[in-house]
């Protein structure tokens, strides 16, 4: 998916809805009411159909690529409080899709997203954190072990100020994101803001499926530009098998976290 643009319709720019709003307010006129509901409708239909096709075309690209998946990640163990493998595969399969130049994450902890992210990409990585929640002595070991992937910049900063400066700096350069940090209605106000920006092509953002907490799941279903959920039933039973179910590490992290369902992250275009 090059270029393609999501939404097809060609109404009215921001200004002559503006008009049409103020119209309808003081004048209550029915042609103006028509033309809005009709490019309402319009456009709500089309992210519909469009999202649809998103979801075909990611399918047939994760069987493109999980062969590649596969040569180039596997075997990776598990890192505390680190995405699943079936995770990461979900973004580099969107990634490649949307044939993304440069990838953009904040929250990076231990690093295992960042780690897949280099192993799988020959492009560069920008891996910020404020160190806030694990420590800076954390963001430092996680770039020191790192440091063999020449691709990735870390940043030890605010993502909500280093996005949109590296957004900014790199124009015409397709740009694919990862949030995992902020949380919730953080990272939703984050990625808002990227989406103001054409070069930015799709957002993911983690822990959106936790189905133990109704805070914590699925808060994406509201907003039209949310196409995939990485607990979909159809990724799960195929593609969960990359993860080393016997690895200690993650044996305990299951453990820790018993009786709850989640993680997974939510792709918006």
């Amino acid at each position: 998916m090059k270029d393609k643009k999501i939404l097809h319709f060609k109404g009215p720019g921001r200004k002559e809805l503006m008009n049409l709003y103020w119209n309808i307010y003081f004048n209550k006129s029915i042609l103006s009411r028509l033309i809005l509901l009709r490019y309402i409708f319009r456009e709500n239909i089309s992210k519909k159909i469009d999202k649809q096709k998103i979801i075909d075309e990611f399918k047939e690209q994760c069987e493109l690529s999980i062969k590649k998946f596969e040569n180039k990640i596997l075997p990776l163990g598990y890192i505390e409080n680190g995405i699943f493998l079936w995770e990461g595969f979900a973004f580099c399969a969107m990634a490649e899709l949307f044939d993304v130049d440069i990838i953009i994450e904040s929250g990076i902890a231990g690093g295992r997203s960042t780690e897949i992210w280099a192993r799988y990409f020959n492009k560069p990585i920008f891996a910020i954190d404020d160190g806030k929640v694990y420590g800076v002595e954390k963001f430092n070991e996680t770039k020191k072990r790192l440091s063999k992937y020449k691709n990735i910049k870390f940043i030890l900063s605010d993502s909500n100020k280093e996005f949109l400066k590296l957004i900014k700096k790199y124009p015409k350069r397709k740009i694919g994101i990862f949030i995992d940090g902020p949380k919730r209605m953080g990272a939703q106000k984050l990625a808002k803001k990227c989406f103001k920006y054409k070069n930015v092509k799709f957002v993911s953002i983690h822990d959106e499926c936790w189905k133990h907490v109704k805070k914590r799941y699925h808060l994406m279903d509201k907003w039209n530009k949310t196409v995939f959920y990485t607990d979909a039933d159809w990724f799960i039973n195929k593609y969960d098998y990359l993860e080393n179910k016997n690895d200690p590490i993650l044996k305990r992290q299951l453990k820790k976290h018993e009786g709850e369902e989640g993680g997974g992250f939510a792709v918006n275009v």
